[in-house]
């Protein structure tokens, strides 16, 4: 549960330029949802592909003033409020005034979803009872492609809250290795936001990740 709001916590970064910031651990705590709701994402192998996550009735998500009532989801590892046609697997610095905008980048970077075992899927679920409720994407278990594929699974989610409009990456499986394996620590990736005329960036191309990391917005 969160009792507090974004503006007196998520101030660890440098402040954006509209004032939005990040906290993360150990500030900001923890809690894996497991994944469940509806499956946006078909049968693997998986990759560029788009999907569209609709609010429950009633559900609005406030960012950068403007009211939305769902999200486009790419295999990409992000989500963004406008609608887009192109899954874009080659990630950015971030920096405002590009496309794709009104983005919230968790892990963005060349990924699929593989075929096998464990289950490759993008998960949409709400939780909680109105105004509090919360909306919960899933990426669970993608493979990253940098390096032909075959690195991961990473397993992280978003979290977009009801009313005080916060926003939640969680990680929970991104390596066994994390001084080998930096790619699947953000080395290749890009975490953060960004609005038309606005960005507030966390990593790019910075292996900063590790398992349980939880970054609030």
């Amino acid at each position: 549960m969160l009792v507090f709001s974004a503006a007196a916590f998520a101030d660890k970064g440098t402040p954006s330029g509209e004032g939005m910031n990040w906290a993360d651990n150990p500030d900001v705590t923890f809690y894996w949802i497991d994944p469940g709701g509806t499956v946006l994402s078909g049968t693997p192998p998986i990759s560029d592909q788009i999907y569209e996550a609709v609010f429950p009735g009633g559900f609005t998500f406030n960012f950068y003033g403007q009211n939305f009532d769902r999200v486009y989801v790419s295999t990409n590892g992000f989500i963004t409020f406008n609608n887009i046609t192109e899954a874009y697997p080659v990630n950015d610095n971030l920096a405002a005034n590009q496309t794709p905008d009104s983005l919230l980048a968790i892990f963005w970077d060349d990924i699929r979803l593989p075929a096998g075992l464990p289950p490759s899927r993008v998960f949409a679920q709400t939780l909680g009872f109105a105004p509090f409720r919360k909306f919960v994407i899933t990426f669970d278990n993608l493979e990253l492609m940098d390096n032909g594929g075959g690195d991961g699974p990473v397993r992280c989610q978003i979290m977009l809250y009801e009313s005080s409009n916060i926003i939640k990456y969680q990680y929970l499986d991104l390596t066994t290795d994390p001084v080998i394996n930096n790619l699947e620590r953000g080395g290749s990736a890009s975490i953060g936001l960004r609005y038309p005329g606005d960005n507030l960036i966390y990593s790019v191309n910075t292996p900063v990740l590790n398992d349980e990391t939880a970054i609030l917005f």
